[in-house]
């Protein structure tokens, strides 16, 4: 654990869940000034099981961004005792598996936000021991990353450089560039002489996605598509550009599929349904303010969309107008010249065309009947 605190600095908060049964509550400790949350764990009582998260965050909260370690000792002597474990994820009633990860360390992340972290340890020597199980959560979105997000949800155009991954133990990664809109995510590929590849996915039902590496605090996967060229093995420089690639990229996708008034009827009474159930929102999670100028920025945006869709409308017809207008110059033009060339054979059937043409037949004529006295 000293290797853990000198890791993350003097001002490491220890948040620890003990297996005690008691509920949850929050205790200073007089010897560093960490924060203890004591909270629900069951499990045999051949050994003793402890949860801890090593966080910067000050005030103990329960943050995105840590590390949770999971350590055993023998009830009889006190001795250390060797576990693996399964990390899962709590969301209500639901128990999510965290896949690729059965070590006793878990980095959390954005994926955790809002959810419970269960760890699920067994010793190895003998598992016949039974199982002990610890959680902890919810966690929540750190003030840092919050106002973060806050200030790049009001921008169009964020670019992130990382590091690609030709493979997951790729000895030399190449920089590459993230541009995220709120229309698309791109990949940029600097290349030589000046030039680049691209690869772009607008946002989609299922696509882009990304993956968080549950063993890495800055490696994670970004999907474009379901084609394995646009799937692409990144790692951020530290954990925050990580966490604020993916919590944009989620942002901006569900500002695409979810709808204000699907959120807006999850927060109000629908005057169409009356009588239907609220959901229950805290007092001290719900502020109207932030609400109100969240989505007062959301309709300027949607307004100012809808009169770049009226102008180009507009100029569509204007010149769809002008395109008319010089084809029905072109086929008057047209019609004028075609009129004129049937004048012109008019004319030189009955001319000094048409007399010419008959001196060549009498002439072709007087030919074969001297052919014929010859």
């Amino acid at each position: 654990m000293k290797g853990w605190r000198s890791l993350f600095g003097a001002g490491v908060q220890c948040v620890s869940l003990q297996t005690t049964g008691e509920p949850v509550r929050r205790c200073p400790n007089e010897g560093g000034g960490h924060t203890h949350v004591r909270g629900r764990v069951h499990g045999p009582g051949t050994y003793h099981l402890s949860l801890q998260l090593e966080t910067k965050h000050a005030g103990g909260g329960l943050y995105q961004g840590g590390v949770l370690v999971a350590t055993a000792t023998s009830r009889s002597d006190g001795h250390s005792v060797p576990i693996k474990c399964r990390w899962k994820r709590r969301l209500g009633a639901h128990l999510i598996e965290i896949p690729g990860i059965n070590n006793s360390m878990y980095h959390t992340s954005v994926d955790d936000i809002g959810a419970d972290v269960v760890c699920v340890a067994e010793p190895v020597d003998d598992p016949s021991q039974g199982q002990s199980v610890g959680v902890l959560g919810p966690f929540m979105l750190d003030p840092i990353s919050k106002m973060n997000l806050e200030k790049m949800l009001q921008s169009e155009n964020h670019f992130f450089i990382v590091q690609h991954y030709l493979e997951e133990d790729d000895p030399d990664p190449r920089d590459l560039r993230i541009h995220i809109t709120q229309d698309y995510v791109k990949v940029v590929h600097p290349g030589a002489n000046g030039g680049s590849r691209e690869a772009v996915a607008p946002y989609s039902a299922d696509y882009p996605k990304v993956v968080i590496d549950p063993l890495d605090p800055n490696k994670f996967r970004l999907e474009l598509s379901e084609e394995t060229d646009n799937i692409y093995h990144f790692a951020a420089l530290c954990h925050q550009p990580r966490d604020d690639i993916a919590l944009l990229i989620r942002c901006f996708h569900a500002r695409k599929y979810v709808t204000t008034s699907f959120i807006l009827s999850h927060l109000f009474q629908n005057p169409a349904t009356p009588g239907a159930p609220l959901t229950n929102v805290q007092p001290d999670g719900f502020d109207i303010h932030a609400l109100g100028e969240r989505l007062g920025k959301e309709l300027d945006r949607t307004v100012g969309q809808l009169e770049v869709v009226e102008k180009v409308v507009k100029n569509a017809t204007n010149e769809k107008g002008e395109l008319q207008a010089q084809l029905r110059e072109t086929i008057s033009s047209y019609t004028e010249a075609i009129e004129q060339l049937h004048d012109q054979l008019a004319d030189a059937r009955g001319g000094p065309a048409a007399s010419l043409q008959l001196q060549l037949l009498e002439a072709r004529a007087q030919q074969n009947s001297l052919q014929l006295d010859m």
